[in-house]
């Protein structure tokens, strides 16, 4: 579905609507180096089959791929591979082909799909996950800031809590780096570029070596880094 490319830039910006659907809105918004991010917002209790497709999300197949839901629950299953529910910070990973992937989900429940646009090599599986109860804490900034990280193939995702106050600055590094909040607030720069990042409005997408920090108002979102951290602190 999509085929612009983006240079490693770094930039402020809004998840974009694909079209308006009946029963969920459908946002998305592609990287400069190898990942798209959707966020879905479901408006009526739905049971969807060939969800991906219904939703113009491109094809998937053999692509490296995270949902995470994020409000509410859903019914996750393919009828070959899975049937799960998710729930908050619940996450289905996998690199399979699940083209005849369904959702099942009540009004209100919030969702984000984050995917390779290389295919994955390797063992494809399907792995079920929650960030705050199967991931454990990590102190990256010095005790106002506790993250949960999950490595997967080719990409690094964290889910933050930063308490107000919070301030940090990072010299920068090579990867690319999309942060986005889905509560609260937090002022946020990267080099000369200063704006608000606000949940489920505003976000950013950090360029290769561009220093960036910021300070939180009291805030939780994820960072979705491209290729995978491999510094050990992020172990």
């Amino acid at each position: 579905m999509i085929k612009k490319k983006y240079k490693p830039k770094s930039s402020f910006f809004k998840f974009l609507e694909i079209k308006k659907f009946k029963n969920c809105k459908v946002y998305f918004y592609q990287g400069w180096h190898d990942i798209v991010i959707f966020r879905i917002e479901i408006l009526k209790s739905i049971e969807e089959k060939l969800f991906l497709k219904n939703y113009l999300i491109e094809k998937s197949d053999g692509k490296e791929k995270a949902f995470i839901v994020t409000k509410g629950k859903a019914i996750f299953k393919d009828e070959k591979i899975f049937k799960k529910n998710l729930n908050k910070y619940d996450c289905l990973h996998t690199n399979k082909s699940i083209g005849n992937f369904v959702i099942k989900s009540n009004k209100g429940t919030q969702l984000f799909i984050i995917l390779s646009k290389k295919k994955m090599s390797g063992i494809k599986k399907v792995n079920f996950f929650n960030f705050e109860k199967n991931l454990k804490k990590v102190d990256l900034w010095g005790g106002k800031c506790i993250s949960r990280v999950f490595h997967g193939s080719k990409m690094t995702l964290v889910l933050f809590k930063l308490k107000k106050g919070f301030k940090f600055h990072d010299k920068g590094h090579k990867n690319e780096q999309i942060t986005w909040l889905i509560k609260g607030k937090m002022k946020f720069y990267v080099k000369n570029k200063k704006s608000s990042l606000i949940a489920n409005k505003t976000a950013v997408d950090i360029g290769s070596y561009d220093f960036h920090g910021g300070k939180s108002y009291g805030a939780v979102g994820f960072d979705a880094f491209s290729p995978k951290r491999v510094e050990k602190r992020y172990a």
